[in-house]
């Protein structure tokens, strides 16, 4: 057949943005993500512990490394992604704004949006500083393949001479009624 996909070369992926609905639940439904931001002019990458509420992103922090850079550069980038498949996942790139909260008010709900997610965080936060992250701009990707079978490795092998992913005219070459 003229313009067909070899037999054996696999669904090309298929990326789309995610609806705003998609980004939300992926940011409440996971609770550890990625900060970036800059430390001393260079790319510094953290893992956090997170929560998402009212469309903040809640942390925090011990004083360090990680602190010290997002007081000096506040500007900063979190990310958070799901992957079911090397070529099945979803991403949802946040840039923002760190505001260290430093009113009692404000402490005391990040602890408690916290300690949802982390039972124990009273425990591990004390000494620490509680931040939020204000997003200023959101990057949603998802990537899919659009065919399912390629999800299944067996799908390339022939089932009693029949090719699951060839035509009726490469499997029944000699019939009629095709």
């Amino acid at each position: 057949m003229k313009g067909a996909r070899p037999m054996n070369t696999p669904e090309p992926a298929m990326i789309h943005e995610l609806h705003r609905d998609e980004i939300e639940s992926v940011l409440h439904r996971h609770h550890v993500g990625r900060l970036a931001c800059v430390l001393a002019g260079e790319p510094y990458l953290v893992p956090i512990t997170y929560t998402y509420q009212d469309g903040f992103i809640y942390g925090h922090t011990l004083p360090g490394q990680k602190l010290d850079a997002m007081r000096a550069e506040p500007r900063v980038s979190f990310e958070v992604d799901e992957r079911w498949e090397t070529d099945t996942w979803r991403s949802v790139v946040v840039r923002g704004v760190f505001e260290e909260l430093k009113i009692e008010n404000d402490r005391d709900a990040a602890l408690a949006a916290l300690h949802r997610v982390y039972p124990d965080a009273s425990r591990a936060m004390e000494g620490g500083v509680f931040f939020r992250i204000r997003p200023t701009a959101t990057t949603r990707r998802a990537v899919q393949r659009s065919e399912l079978l390629s999800h299944f490795p067996d799908a390339e092998r022939s089932l009693l001479g029949i090719d699951l992913r060839a035509g009726d005219d490469v499997n029944f070459p000699d019939s009629d009624d095709v």
